[in-house]
């Protein structure tokens, strides 16, 4: 589930449809490859950037300028990365813990709970499914 939820038209006269999106790159006005269940890729323009806690079934896979096309008039995206930007909980975890931040013990509520401490106080930043929570400590804990 993404909550960005990019708002595309697939011709100029369509109606909008919504698709999640795991790019922080995506622009309105983009021309973009959106994936649907059991179709190919299938180019489409933004036409509005939203965060909802929607689940939609289309998702944004990539660029039209990433992309190439094969003289059959099948898209193809290559070395295209799926996820850009802090667009996941699985990319912003990975993202604290390279920046030093340690794992803690997490509850059933939470998908990662992790710690970091300078020299006057500790922070907590607790992963849930639906957000985040932070908690600011005004004494230093020592980081395990």
């Amino acid at each position: 589930m993404s909550y960005t939820i990019a708002f595309v038209k697939f011709s100029p006269t369509g109606d909008e449809y919504p698709v999640e999106c795991f790019r922080t790159d995506v622009r309105v006005g983009d021309s973009v490859l959106v994936q649907l269940p059991k179709r190919r890729l299938t180019p489409a323009t933004v036409v509005k950037i939203d965060y909802l806690s929607w689940k939609c079934v289309g998702q944004i896979r990539g660029k039209v300028s990433e992309a190439a096309q094969d003289v059959d008039g099948y898209w193809s995206l290559r070395n295209c990365p799926a996820v850009v930007g802090l667009a996941t909980n699985e990319v912003f975890i990975a993202e604290l813990k390279g920046r030093g931040w340690v794992p803690l013990k997490r509850g059933h509520v939470h998908i990662a709970a992790l710690t970091n401490s300078n020299q006057t106080s500790s922070a907590n930043i607790l992963v849930r499914r639906n957000g985040i929570d932070l908690q600011i400590l005004p004494a230093r804990t020592p980081c395990v």
